[in-house]
């Protein structure tokens, strides 16, 4: 009886060992591949997967690949970081050519605040995008995180940081140059140019984003950047 005791014990571990091992996968980009190799219990079910969703999809992978970053989008504006995670990594399996993925994985890694995985993530995201529609929205988030990064860099670190910033800026021109109408771009580049502090430069974005007819500014941002410099007139 001790033996059947000592069994099942030792039955329900190796069961905890597994569901361990698949979630420290699941909660990484692309399963921690390739640096990490998934064991084949896993491969297969990922084929099994696959197979499945694609048939559901008419045999169209990159369409199902569409719609489960679509899920992740929303589960992590529901803040359901993990389950945006395990969305687009199926995502990727379906098709690792899909911007949305890596754009996906740029998010997660800013809410975790693995801000140079971010970026490489989002670069990936660049690399890769057809959608024109998307682009300076896509630019802009790559801003911000390159902007975090300047901003993470201390003060004696003069050179790093001026490099990171000018680099935040020129993603932020670019947008501009896409699409001025995008009206989110001129708050994110307020608000880098209030990291770096450039103060005077700040508001000139907010003064310029107002005459083209952007009325919404974060009113905490505004009040940050008015305790550093109060508003020209």
């Amino acid at each position: 009886m001790r033996h059947l005791f000592l069994l099942f014990i030792a039955t329900l571990l190796a069961g905890c060992v597994t569901v361990a091992e698949k979630e420290a996968f699941e909660s990484q980009p692309m399963y921690g591949q390739p640096e990490q190799v998934r064991p084949d219990y896993l491969k297969w079910e990922d084929a099994s997967f696959i197979k499945q969703t694609t048939q559901r999809f008419n045999g169209d992978p990159k369409r199902a690949s569409r719609v489960w970053t679509q899920q992740g989008n929303e589960l992590l504006q529901y803040g359901d970081v993990e389950g945006a995670m395990r969305k687009f990594n199926q995502a990727w399996l379906l098709d690792d050519l899909n911007y949305q993925v890596y754009w996906g994985f740029g998010q997660v890694m800013v809410i975790k605040n693995e801000l140079p995985d971010a970026k490489q993530y989002l670069l990936k995201a660049n690399e890769l995008i057809d959608d024109p529609f998307q682009k300076p929205a896509l630019l802009t988030d790559l801003g911000t995180v390159v902007s975090l990064q300047g901003d993470a860099f201390s003060a004696m670190q003069t050179a790093e940081r001026e490099a990171l910033f000018l680099r935040a800026n020129g993603y932020f021109e670019s947008v501009l140059e896409l699409d001025s109408s995008y009206f989110p771009v001129w708050q994110r580049w307020a608000q880098s140019l209030y990291r770096e502090g450039k103060y005077a430069a700040a508001w000139e974005k907010i003064h310029e984003a107002q005459a083209r007819g952007v009325k919404q500014f974060s009113k905490r941002f505004i009040e940050q950047l008015s305790a550093k410099q109060p508003e020209p007139r």
